[in-house]
């Protein structure tokens, strides 16, 4: 026997996403991928599955459903959230200065030498751009880049990078 399980709630954060898969097995396997940022609520999590489930190997992700470049991207976020995306986004622990991290900055395994774990995607970047710019929030974007232009001239020069 296999199951699948899917429930959201919106937050003031956003729209918080929990996915249950399961297969059979003998005893009970419990397995959790969790956002750093929602670690605290593993025990509790655990005990309610613990006290539901008697047996089989269940995967347990509870992530923010709609706080990725893709969501703008793809028009899914709701008119009223993407202004707070745009800002997770462009907020020092998320964007470089040079673009954005595929990692935040506080997150346990953040690593900007790595490349899934903080370094810039300039694709990425540039969907979160669009994305941006398809909810009319661009304007951010833009100003926080560190490529500025030279003053009585048409050339663009990196600026220092502040962020951290």
């Amino acid at each position: 026997m296999t199951g699948f399980a899917t429930g959201s709630a919106d937050t003031p954060r956003g729209r918080l996403s929990v996915e249950l898969r399961s297969v059979n097995a003998r005893f009970l396997d419990l397995q959790f991928r969790i956002a750093d940022e929602l670690r605290a609520v593993e025990p509790a999590l655990r005990e309610l599955l613990q006290a539901r489930l008697a047996r089989g190997k269940v995967d347990c992700r509870v992530f923010f459903a709609d706080s990725d470049p893709v969501a703008l991207w793809t028009g899914i976020v709701p008119r009223d959230r993407a202004g707070r995306i745009v800002e997770r986004l462009l907020g020092r622990q998320m964007f470089s200065g040079w673009g954005v991290r595929t990692l935040a900055t506080p997150e346990r395994r953040y690593n900007p030498m790595s490349y899934h774990n903080g370094s810039v995607w300039p694709h990425d970047t540039a969907i979160a751009a669009v994305g941006m710019r398809r909810y009319g929030l661009a304007e951010p974007f833009i100003t926080s880049s560190h490529f500025k232009k030279e003053s009585n001239s048409d050339k663009w020069r990196p600026s220092p990078c502040t962020a951290s």
